[in-house]
């Protein structure tokens, strides 16, 4: 008779387990439901004090027009900021002639264009002035002298 009870008293122990781990795992879901944003069909709000640069996004197609899709940009003031990867099958100095002179078309009064390139192993960065720039376009620079006038450095990542 001993043994009956004993098997009897096993069960329900395992059985106690499994309902604390199911109520614990229900109580997890509602608390991370309760604590999301919003709800799957819902729209999360815009915040008001977020100001969209429409340039950002023109300057952005006109590079993926190009081939260009996997960039980053940021348009401002005082300079014009882009990350990018060298589609494959490209030239370097093609693209970064492109890149320079859309830029400038979305910025021409900002002091400066900056492309980082970006590779496996290292940021390959660029700097020029917008000024050079229209001089190059103008012919009033050769391609030496604008080369010249570009700053380069690199960055290793490894």
């Amino acid at each position: 008779m001993e043994q009956k009870n004993n098997q009897k008293q096993i069960p329900h122990k395992g059985k106690k387990k499994w309902i604390f781990l199911i109520i614990l795992i229900i109580l997890a879901g509602a608390v991370f439901w309760f604590l999301q944003k919003g709800s799957p069909g819902e729209a999360v709000q815009i915040e008001e004090d977020i100001e969209l640069n429409l340039d950002n996004s023109q300057l952005y197609s006109l590079l993926s027009e190009a081939g260009i899709t996997d960039a980053l940009v940021d348009v401002q003031e005082k300079e014009t900021l882009i990350a990018l990867t060298i589609p494959q099958g490209q030239n370097k100095e093609d693209v970064l002639s492109f890149v320079y002179g859309a830029a400038t078309g979305f910025s021409p009064n900002a002091d400066k264009i900056t492309v980082h390139i970006l590779t496996q192993s290292a940021v390959e960065e660029y700097s020029v002035t917008t000024e050079n720039v229209v001089k190059y376009a103008d012919g009033k620079l050769t391609k030496e002298e604008f080369d010249k006038t570009v700053v380069k450095k690199s960055f290793s990542l490894i």
